[in-house]
């Protein structure tokens, strides 16, 4: 039986993988800052958001209002809003910045995180996240942006730990996780040790001689058309791959 695939929202990318990511699979999206591999994420959940799709997104890098407004813009879909989605339970926000830099503020239907510290309370409202997500019989959509904030907060060790029982819970819920990770951060054995929860990789990188680009490749996820570097651009609010594909291969 040929199993489901969650298409990622960029066409290009969904060719490569014929079809998109596994149900049920964890995939680390991992790669230097600012070169679109969050956005990839972002995409992500908003596709499925616009197939009626529920997500569920763990936030260490800024609030559920901040993140909010990305998640809006990449939404392409005219008759799709992400209010009405909001208000139907279908986008679920664990948000374990607010709290944590000080700021008291509200917004319904967020799972706010008091403390990295008490991982007993995060798992918990990741769990309760994805319990309500799933009423909604659909694939479930799951997103942590980032890792590596985490690590920053509590020791690795704890990290994996953590990260470890999320995977876990993704892969027996019907749900596909996505993990940013940034590189340069972390010594080889974190990343490896991080690596081994995970059904495959996105692995991102750039050049900057002679020219700056932007290159992306899929190891693990199965077949897939190619296993090369591949060029994209990512403009901030848009994401392209530029080669062109031929004879199952990226050139």
């Amino acid at each position: 039986m040929i199993s489901q695939k969650l298409d990622t929202g960029i066409k290009r990318l969904d060719d490569i993988l014929y079809g998109g990511f596994p149900l049920r699979s964890n995939v680390m999206i991992y790669g230097p800052p600012f070169i679109g591999k969050e956005w990839l994420i972002v995409r992500f959940l908003a596709r499925g958001l616009e197939l009626g799709e529920p997500a569920v997104v763990v936030l260490t890098n800024e609030g559920a209002d901040e993140f909010r407004e990305t998640l809006s813009t990449a939404i392409r879909e005219p008759n799709v809003d992400l209010e009405t989605l909001e208000d139907k339970g279908l986008i679920k926000y664990v948000d374990a910045y607010t709290r944590i830099v000080g700021d008291q503020s509200t917004l319904p239907g967020v799972y706010y995180v008091e403390s990295f510290s008490n991982m007993a309370e995060v798992l918990r409202l990741v769990d309760s996240a994805i319990r309500e997500a799933s009423v909604f019989k659909k694939p479930i959509r799951f997103g942590f942006i980032s890792v590596s904030t985490l690590v920053v907060n509590i020791s690795p060790q704890a990290a994996f730990r953590l990260a470890y029982m999320i995977a876990g819970r993704v892969k027996r819920s019907m749900a596909t996780g996505l993990y940013a990770l940034d590189s340069g951060m972390h010594s080889e054995s974190e990343v490896s040790t991080f690596l081994h929860l995970m059904d495959g990789i996105i692995e991102f990188k750039e050049e900057f001689e002679p020219s700056h680009k932007t290159f992306l490749r899929i190891l693990g996820l199965g077949q897939v058309k190619s296993r090369n570097w591949i060029e994209y651009v990512f403009d901030g609010s848009d994401f392209r791959i530029t080669g062109s594909i031929a004879m199952g291969r990226i050139f």
